[in-house]
């Protein structure tokens, strides 16, 4: 739909400016008295003066331009002969000066006699010049470099010195008092170096103007100090005669002054142009006056319209032109009359959707716009609203006034049908709607139902109410349905604003604000705090336990958990207060203002106890009764920071804390939980500048087999080789590294530092055991944790079956089907997969036998008391009888004594590993231990020497 002016103003300033400028009757060209008015006027006036000033200024201009033109060549040649004339001048007083008698006073009052053969600059052809007796324009002295007149004294003995004349400015362009004030003269040489000037200044723009007057004469404009100027030269060629460069000689004028008397003609000439024009204008006036006197009629009635007067119209009785144009006019107006009523609506609509407003804002201007634009009795609005079964119901809000009214009213099934496909007209009389004509005015007896349509179908109808049914015209029609068309796209707008507006604002899962909305408020509620004085809390809220749901069930039904719990969160905090969601199992709370920080602890204290205890009450999710508990973090401004930022940050290391704390409580932010905090973040820091700088290495534990004492594997230990506080065990870093999500990309590091050390082992020809990798949980949730063994295999050319994958058995009951896929997935390749710290964590060999695993490796634990306590006797002796018949290997870890050794040995043990046998080695040790070890003897002599 084509897009209409906003604002009634402009639509009938933009109607009248269309009756000014396109009048509705014949165009001039057919109009007689058009046709005599123009021909009068450029038939005496207009016409032949413009014609005559054109050709008389062209003309002129061109003549003024010509003769200025001519006139400064003239000077410039009138200069050049002048320059000449005193060069033949300085000849003379030379010749007159060796003619001369020579005194001791001669000599005293002229510089000219005498000069030494030795101090000039000259070129051979210059010296033979003067040896005939010839004259020489300087070769510039060494003591003074103005250019002089030479003449040898003795043409055939040079060195008996010259005679010279210093050609100065007076003597080349004349005493400054006989000169011509209007024009300035300059002489150049052939490179556009002044040499005299009457006008330094100009000389000098001219030169660097004029790119060294090239050519031997021409013209020449150019500025200075926003004012232009002519320049005419001609090239003095004195080469011949003075054997040194030729001279260019340059006349400068104003511009102004070369073309003023072409501008005095102009202007005398352009007023007396303008005489004969005003003389026939008024003549023109008084026609014009005499044959349209209609006109002023008809220029009242169009100021009228502009006015928005429609009422009376224009009256003119000639029988021409005039008569047709009023008649023209006095249509227009009533047509316009309607039509801006129309459009008028229809602006007031656009400028709601401009506006962005609300859907009830839209309907109210409906309701108020609907009736005085149709003309018609009675208007309403119908909000059909669907039900979960496909049905629908209509709601009315209608009235005649301002008010919104709302009322369920019922339509027979043929009718919503019809509805829903066309306008539908109903009866009072037929008595069945009773209940759509009681919320009408009593006198109306017809009403008519108007779909308003958009892309999601029909929710919105136009009741239009009338007491008589007449008949519609196409007018009519026309006008309805381009409002109802203005109506749905209107509404379609403002939904569409909504839907906006709401994924902006609110998560999409729970309908609660989201991170950005949260993130408004909490600034918000610190501007607030700032001016009362006042206080408020933020609860930072995390679901224990969810990422074992959300896996175990799927995230359906992880969903379904986060929106039950958001429904528990907003039924349990106060009016005021807000809670959203920032993402994953995580919820905000913001909470009202309090007078002070000790208020907000007591208020806040006791909603964690009402949160804790409304999450912790059961709920069933696909059908499983679940119970989940959670992790509270409070921080309260401004004791615990002053911005958003901080606040959050410090109410989430509360949570963290509370976690720590065992989870299922809640905890308040502290100064030492904020260095902790601190020390967190900056361990963090150091833990990424470690992975970008290869800081980390891998130590080797061996494994021995217990029966031959052979080594038969080794696990790879991380070690943090710290710049500053030297190698580091994991226990002072993995923690942090976990918390920090930096867990995956240390795995990935030091998986491919074990790959690299294997492949280097195998090139040294050792004999290089498996060697076993913790891979973390979050390693094992990687979806190309395959792809990237892969990788490892094809870049260092390992054989898989020197790798083995060591996994903690908390991962095996996270998302099992999806664990024993990618388990499956490893062994085929031919690498092993081990259970490290196995009888600590959920499983159990009844559990363990349908998963893909080769060993179990009994946790450090068992064994440290293996000796003395007969419980973990027995629970080793039968965890490696039942892994022997479910075809596993069981290895002990944490072997420190010889007769814990003798006692794994005697309960068949397969494998063994510990401090007794051996530290974790560094890759240079290993390799020691792996090219001098003989099969395993020591260790062989050990258990047989007990």
């Amino acid at each position: 739909m084509s897009a209409l002016p906003l604002t009634t103003n402009y639509l009938s300033r933009t109607i009248v400016n269309r009756v000014n400028t396109k009048p509705a009757y014949n165009s001039p060209n057919n109009s007689r008295i058009t046709r005599q008015l123009f021909s009068i006027f450029f038939l005496f006036a207009l016409l032949p003066v413009s014609i005559l000033s054109y050709v008389a200024l062209e003309t002129t201009a061109a003549a003024s331009r010509n003769q200025s033109t001519q006139a400064l060549e003239d000077k410039t040649k009138t200069l050049s002969y002048l320059v000449l004339n005193r060069l033949v001048f300085a000849e003379k007083t030379l010749g007159l000066a060796t003619t001369a008698e020579e005194t001791p006073d001669n000599r005293a009052k002229s510089a000219w006699v005498g000069l030494d053969y030795n101090s000039f600059q000259m070129t051979p052809q210059q010296q033979q010049q003067l040896a005939l007796g010839g004259y020489v324009v300087s070769a510039t002295t060494l003591a003074n470099p103005a250019l002089k007149l030479i003449r040898a004294i003795e043409p055939e003995r040079l060195e008996a010195g010259f005679q010279m004349v210093p050609l100065t400015e007076t003597l080349i362009l004349g005493e400054e008092e006989s000169r011509n004030l209007s024009i300035d003269s300059c002489v150049f040489t052939e490179h556009g170096l002044p040499l005299f000037s009457s006008h330094q200044q100009l000389c000098a723009e001219l030169g660097e103007t004029t790119n060294a007057l090239a050519g031997h004469k021409g013209m020449v404009k150019f500025g200075l100090a926003e004012t232009e100027y002519q320049a005419s030269f001609r090239t003095l060629f004195l080469q011949d005669r003075y054997q040194g460069p030729n001279w260019k000689v340059a006349v400068i004028q104003k511009q102004d002054d070369l073309t003023s008397a072409a501008s005095l003609f102009k202007s005398n000439f352009l007023l007396l142009a303008l005489l004969v024009i005003l003389s026939l204008s008024l003549a023109s006036i008084l026609l014009i006056r005499r044959r349209m006197s209609p006109l002023s009629d008809i220029m009242e009635g169009i100021a009228r319209v502009s006015e928005q007067r429609y009422d009376t119209p224009v009256q003119v009785t000639t029988k021409d032109e005039f008569n047709d144009l009023a008649t023209a006019i006095n249509g227009m107006s009533h047509k316009v009359s309607s039509q801006l009523n129309m459009l008028e609506s229809l602006a007031a609509l656009d400028q709601l959707i401009l506006t962005r407003s609300g859907r009830d804002t839209l309907l109210q201007a409906v309701i108020e716009r609907t009736r005085e634009l149709l003309a018609i009795d009675a208007v309403g609005i119908l909000i059909i609203e669907y039900g979960e079964d496909g049905e629908h119901t209509t709601l009315q809000t209608c009235n005649t006034l301002k008010q919104l009214n709302k009322r369920t009213v019922a339509l027979q099934n043929y009718q919503q049908a019809q509805l829903l496909q066309e306008d539908l007209w109903l009866s009072k009389a037929g008595g069945r709607h009773d209940d759509i004509f009681e919320t009408l005015p009593h006198q109306i007896t017809e009403a008519h139902l108007l779909p308003v349509r958009n892309e999601g179908g029909v929710n919105v109808v136009l009741l239009l109410g009338y007491q008589k049914r007449e008949d519609q015209g196409a007018e009519h029609t026309s006008v309805i349905n381009t409002y109802i068309d203005r109506i749905a796209v209107a509404l379609a707008n403002s939904d569409s604003e909504e839907r906006l507006f709401r994924q902006a604002k609110c998560d999409s899962l729970t309908d609660l604000p989201n991170r950005l909305s949260m993130l408004e408020r909490l600034n918000s509620s610190i501007n607030h705090s700032e001016r009362s004085g006042q206080s408020f809390a933020l609860l930072f809220i995390d679901l224990d336990d969810f990422k074992l749901v959300n896996d175990s069930l799927g995230h359906i039904a992880g969903d379904d958990m986060i929106t039950a719990m958001a429904t528990r969160l907003k039924e349990n905090i106060r009016d005021g207060d807000m809670v959203a969601r920032m993402g994953g199992d995580e919820f905000v709370v913001i909470s009202d203002y309090f007078d002070n920080g000790n208020a907000a602890a007591t208020r806040m204290a006791k909603l964690c106890d009402k949160i804790m205890k409304v999450v912790d009450e059961p709920m069933q999710i696909h059908g499983r009764e679940i119970r989940s508990g959670t992790s509270i973090g409070v921080a309260i401004y401004p004791r615990d920071g002053l911005d958003a930022n901080i606040l959050l940050r410090n109410a989430d290391a509360a949570m963290y804390h509370a976690k720590d704390k065992g989870r299922g409580n809640y905890q308040f932010f502290s100064e030492s939980l904020n260095t902790a905090t601190t020390k967190l973040m900056e361990l963090s820091s150091e833990l990424k500048r470690a992975l970008e700088n290869n800081e980390f290495v891998l130590h080797y534990q061996p494994k021995y087999e217990t029966k031959s004492g052979a080594i038969v594997g080794a696990e790879a230990l991380i070690r943090w080789q710290h710049p500053e506080r030297g190698l580091l065990a994991p226990g002072q870093f993995i923690d942090a590294a976990e918390r920090m999500g930096l867990i995956t990309a240390i795995g990935d590091q030091t998986m491919g530092i074990a790959a690299r050390q294997i492949q280097l082992w195998s090139e040294q020809g050792l004999n290089v055991p498996r060697i076993a990798l913790n891979m973390s949980a979050v390693q094992v949730q990687q979806e190309d944790v395959v792809e990237k063994l892969i990788s490892w295999q094809k870049v260092f050319g390992i054989p898989y079956e020197k790798l083995e994958i060591e996994i903690v058995e908390g991962v095996l009951v996270k998302d099992i089907d999806v664990t024993s896929e990618k388990l499956n997935r490893i062994r085929e390749l031919g690498v092993e997969v081990s259970i490290d710290d196995y009888g600590t964590g959920y499983s159990s060999l009844s559990y363990i036998r349908s998963l893909p695993v080769d060993t179990l490796k009994l946790d450090r634990c068992f064994i440290t008391n293996l000796c003395s306590s007969k419980a973990d006797r027995a629970i080793v002796s039968s965890t490696i009888l039942l892994a022997h018949e479910l075809g596993l290997r069981v290895i002990a870890e944490g072997v420190e004594t010889l007769a814990q050794l003798q006692l794994l040995k005697q309960l068949d043990c397969d494998e063994v590993q510990g401090f007794y046998l051996s530290k974790p080695l560094s890759q240079e040790n290993l390799a020691i231990l792996l090219s001098d070890r003989q099969d395993g003897a020591g260790i062989c002599q050990q258990v047989s020497n007990s």
